[in-house]
């Protein structure tokens, strides 16, 4: 019996090796065998396998070369990606409705830049998806976050307990609804979330409130209305870039900034390249530990002013570029504190406007600052 299966697997193999042979000549028989008609060993063989491997390999890194320069061609370097951050907080405790947020949102759909939105309801979900629906799809990402995945409200019962003290200053919603200063506060866990899950694929970054362009809904537009931000033409790529609200004064307190509600640059517009805006995140984190360990708390814009008082300037590694708007550009159509507050965001829709006109008329575009 031995024998018999000797002689079967014999047989199989013979098949195979036959079958192996045809297709080989059948191969040779219908395709150029420059190659492998010289080939006389297994080891010339192993060898030009190596050699096409290395070949294929080379065109796959030439080709994804050709890609990356592509991309890089048809990148504009003046960019900014925006993110932003919404979740329904209590109407009866703040200074505008849900519903009021919501008409703001429409904006978002003139602004062509990449959005990058973080939200925690369907309803705002939904709509922001049909806000952005004509633009292409890589231009918005949506996220659905809830509040433990946004380290800034760990420090939620901190701010309630501070903020319950008899005698501590009222502001409202600032110093009364710990969520309100907690959420302002957030707008720096969603800029590093953007970062860190690769949504930012340009140089610049910047937070942008959801109702920041609320003024574009109360004057004429076109039909079909759009903008773009890029930074302004003097930005500086060391600094972060904010709207001044009112001139800094060199001696004033964390506690100054926090007990008279003091606004020295505005939170709605946060610009700044990306290793730098890590750097002021990781600060700007530290300075508000530093704070509700002093038994102090309140919105972002005061945090930022104590950071670079006297107090505790030592301890910051970036520098602020502020931007103030004269009473009088008609064209931003701006006007009491919404010039203040509004600036920044102003001057980099103007910017864009200025590169493009510039393009236009045969003047190479402004070179990206050092």
């Amino acid at each position: 019996m031995n024998w018999k299966i000797k002689w079967s697997f014999f047989v199989i193999r013979l098949a195979i090796f036959v079958t192996f042979v045809w297709i080989l000549n059948f191969y040779l028989s219908h395709h150029d065998h420059s190659l492998l008609g010289s080939l006389s060993s297994r080891a010339d063989l192993a060898s030009a396998l190596n050699d096409s491997r290395g070949s294929l390999i080379s065109t796959l890194k030439r080709n994804k070369l050709h890609q990356e320069q592509t991309k890089k061609s048809n990148h504009n370097p003046f960019e900014i990606t925006m993110v932003t951050l919404y979740f329904p907080l209590d109407d009866s405790q703040n200074k505008f409705t849900t519903d009021t947020y919501r008409i703001w949102m429409r904006t978002f759909g003139w602004m062509s830049n990449k959005l990058v939105a973080l939200v925690t309801d369907d309803t705002t979900m939904n709509l922001l998806k049909k806000i952005r629906s004509h633009l292409p799809p890589e231009r918005t990402v949506l996220i659905r976050v809830n509040r433990s995945q946004l380290g800034s409200f760990k420090d939620l019962d901190r701010v309630k307990k501070i903020f319950s003290q008899p005698l501590y200053p009222i502001h409202r919603p600032n110093t009364v609804n710990a969520e309100y200063p907690i959420t302002m506060n957030a707008k720096y866990d969603a800029l590093q979330m953007a970062m860190d899950m690769g949504h930012v694929d340009t140089d610049y970054i910047a937070w942008v409130d959801i109702g920041y362009f609320r003024n574009l809904l109360y004057v004429k537009t076109p039909k079909n209305y759009s903008f773009t931000l890029e930074i302004p033409l003097d930005f500086e790529d060391t600094k972060i870039g904010f709207s001044e609200v009112s001139p800094r004064v060199s001696h004033t307190t964390p506690w100054d900034y926090i007990r008279h509600n003091i606004v020295w640059v505005a939170g709605g517009f946060v610009l700044g390249k990306k290793p730098v805006i890590q750097k002021f995140i990781k600060n700007f984190k530290r300075a508000f530990q530093n704070l509700l360990n002093d038994s102090m708390a309140s919105t972002d814009q005061q945090t930022i002013g104590a950071m670079y008082s006297p107090q505790m300037i030592k301890e910051q590694n970036v520098k602020l570029k502020t931007y103030s708007c004269p009473k009088g550009r008609l064209q931003f159509q701006l006007y009491g504190p919404d010039l203040q507050y509004f600036c920044l965001g102003y001057i980099c829709k103007e910017a864009a406007q200025r590169r493009r006109a510039k393009v236009h008329s045969g003047h190479a575009p402004q070179t990206v600052p050092t």
